[in-house]
């Protein structure tokens, strides 16, 4: 799940609703965790060429190895957690690998070797080879060309050399890099002027640019607090990594504190104003967004110590462990709330089941065995909608619900999935898939269309005045049909969601957050004209 692309398309698509109430977006897909944004104001339903207007782009922060935790929005701030980010270097350092993969060796080639390899390099015959072709003629070149000891010294440096083919340096050019390679000059400044009087070639010149680091990569469990208004940054938080993989968790802000699932298994309830720690506890390792519910912050765990480990409970207050589920226990899926007849419950996905506990004490209310997948489940009154994938290709399934039991209605097979989560809107449930999007009617499970051209693979879609927002392609969709209106480009981290407030919709990019205008733009050269 780490191949991170920079660029996404943001996907809006337009529905046959009446208008939401706009909300902050204060947890993983929104207020009631469905992602609809209740009364959004009037959305523009066209784009200009370049896209919905860009109001801010905060400074560089994050970075794209930084994880995957969703931005959120409350009480006019924007709060997202990274588990790496980026500083300047004030030095600048040639790594010694650029020239060794170019050829380099620290064995000098014999000129009459060097020339012959050169010679090889640039025939014909090695630049119609790639791939396992190549390879095997290397082999050949070097056992065929070198004698034994010359294989010991130089076997290395040939293939290197043989493989690069017409691009490799020049050897006069690799002696200049090796003079700098390893040796940090002491500001960017010496390090350019060094540059321009190499009499390198310009092409060289641009690619040792490309391989000198201009930042250095810091890990830990980084909170981070914008204003909405402008992408100022408000506050920063950071607490120890536990050294392990790119961290995913969204935070939630609720009752005046910002909780957040950390590397390891730490769990961080900061006070949403200041970033000051109300309190800290830990768990086991999650990568979900934590729900607050009924004075409680439920967390599911995937593991600790090498050991399987129960979805938890802990006193929003104070941090106190209220109880443990060990039936639950995934690391992406984010818990969903639900409530009948006056009583509440929890909804957790685990790996090859969904449970349904009730809130207070954890005690299972029912048990499905359907098999988790990563999306978050949806619902419509009783009616639940799950995605699930226990083997190849996965599925959509809707349930009707009780607090005894809950009754499959329909299944529709062969439908991929990895991580966006759907929309029910009006009857009818809107699901990205990997290969397409599906328009269902959920009373039936009728299957109404598909459409192999949209997807999302990660990205979970927001319902805002009517429109699905995806990130940046605009369509027109009812039960009936879908029709793309409108694309734009944006920088969003691969498996993040964006959130929506107020008619704008604020992105998590590789380096920055930024926050784009999704209302109509105001009406130009309007004259006002004074009654006689």
């Amino acid at each position: 799940m780490h191949i991170i692309k920079a660029w996404k398309t943001i996907v809006v698509v337009v529905v046959s609703a009446t208008a939401l109430q706009a909300a902050d977006w204060p947890e993983w897909r929104g207020p009631t965790r469905d992602g609809k944004a209740p009364q959004s104001p009037e959305l523009a339903r066209a784009w200009p060429q370049n896209g919905p207007p860009k109001l801010w782009e905060s400074e560089p922060l994050l970075c794209r190895d930084g994880g995957s935790g969703s931005p959120i929005v409350a009480d006019g701030r924007v709060y997202v957690y990274a588990s790496m980010y980026q500083v300047p270097l004030t030095t600048r350092t040639l790594p010694d690998n650029h020239i060794r993969e170019a050829g380099w060796s620290t064995e000098k080639l014999p000129p009459e070797l060097l020339e012959k390899i050169d010679r090889a390099r640039d025939s014909e015959e090695r630049t119609k080879l790639t791939g396992n072709e190549l390879n095997a003629w290397i082999t050949k070149w070097i056992e065929t060309n070198l004698d034994e000891e010359q294989r010991k010294k130089f076997g290395a440096v040939t293939g290197a050399r043989l493989r690069r083919g017409p691009p490799a340096l020049d050897v006069a050019v690799m002696n200049k890099l090796d003079a700098i390679t390893n040796r940090p000059f002491a500001t960017s400044e010496l390090f350019e002027k060094w540059l321009a009087e190499s009499g390198l070639p310009e092409n060289v010149k641009k690619e040792v640019v490309q391989r000198v680091a201009t930042t250095r990569d810091v890990n830990s469990d980084t909170i981070i607090c914008l204003n909405a208004a402008d992408g100022k940054l408000v506050w920063r938080k950071e607490y120890p990594w536990a050294k392990r993989d790119a961290h995913h968790s969204t935070p939630c802000v609720a009752g005046g504190r910002c909780y957040v699932v950390g590397s390891d298994g730490a769990v961080y309830c900061l006070d949403a104003k200041t970033g000051e720690v109300v309190w800290k506890g830990k768990v086991g390792n999650s990568n979900c967004s934590p729900i607050v519910s009924d004075g409680l912050v439920i967390i599911p765990c995937h593991s600790f110590g090498g050991k399987p480990f129960p979805m938890t409970a802990l006193d929003a207050a104070t941090g106190v462990v209220k109880w443990t589920q060990p039936k639950v226990f995934y690391t992406h899926v984010s818990p969903v709330a639900w409530e009948k007849a006056g009583k509440k419950y929890v909804i957790g996905v685990g790996v090859t089941n969904v449970v349904c506990l009730a809130t207070q004490t954890g005690e299972i209310a029912w048990e499905l065995r359907c098999g988790g997948g990563n999306p978050t489940p949806v619902f419509q009154g009783d009616t639940m909608v799950v995605m699930y994938s226990p083997g190849k290709p996965g599925g959509v399934t809707a349930y009707k619900l009780s607090p005894e039991k809950a009754e499959k209605m329909w299944t529709i097979e062969d439908f991929p999935s990895l991580g966006a989560s759907p929309i029910i809107l009006n009857g009818h449930v809107y699901a990205f898939g990997r290969q397409a999007t599906i328009c269902v009617e959920i009373e039936t499970g009728k299957e109404l269309w598909r459409k192999k051209e949209l997807k999302s693979e990660y990205c979970s879609p927001i319902l805002a005045d009517g429109k699905i927002l995806l990130g940046a392609t605009m369509l027109n969709a009812d039960p009936t049909d879908c029709t793309v209106l409108a694309k734009a480009n944006v920088d969003m981290q691969t498996m993040t969601s964006p959130a929506f407030f107020d008619g704008k919709l604020v992105i998590r990019g590789t380096k920055s957050v930024s926050c784009y205008d999704l209302t109509p733009a105001p009406p130009k050269n309007i004259v006002h004209v004074a009654p006689e």
